[in-house]
């Protein structure tokens, strides 16, 4: 029912005419124009929106053995860390 009255309103608002005239006077066929314009619009504003936002940057191409490398590295940084953290912890 909802989505009725706002295809009502929205062919009303469309063509500058009275709720009650596009009861009188409207078709089946204005209603499926009116639905696939409204479809249309939705999925290219959805689109632009998807273009528009922002987010992380795409992962880089890495092979196996980089990645290793790279966790290696940061496990190796993170326990230097924590060896430095117990020793103060102690002393």
């Amino acid at each position: 029912m909802a989505r009725q009255v706002l295809m009502i309103d929205t062919i009303a608002s469309r063509y500058h005419c009275l709720p009650s005239e596009v009861i009188q006077s409207a078709d089946t066929f204005d209603l499926y124009i009116v639905n696939t314009a409204l479809d249309l619009h939705a999925k290219a504003r959805e689109q632009e929106e998807k273009k528009n936002r922002k987010g992380p940057p795409p992962a880089p191409n890495l092979t196996e053995d980089q990645m290793k490398a790279m966790l290696a590295s940061v496990e190796e940084k993170q326990n230097g860390t924590n060896k430095e953290h117990n020793h103060i912890q102690s002393s």
